[in-house]
């Protein structure tokens, strides 16, 4: 598994990765990022919500 074509096809798949994730970071906007951060404090309450209801 660690021939050197392996080890090249990994580097290139996560070179191509970071560069189109570096791309799509630089295209979020101020609203999307309020959208995702509302998504995860809703899915970290969520459990604890649960949690409370519980008692």
């Amino acid at each position: 598994m660690t021939n050197p074509e392996y080890l090249a096809g990994i580097k290139q798949a996560d070179d191509i990765w970071h560069k189109d994730h570096k791309i799509s970071f630089i295209e979020i906007t101020n609203e999307d990022w309020y959208e995702y951060i509302n998504s995860m404090l809703v899915l970290l309450l969520i459990p604890s919500y649960n949690f409370l209801k519980i008692y």
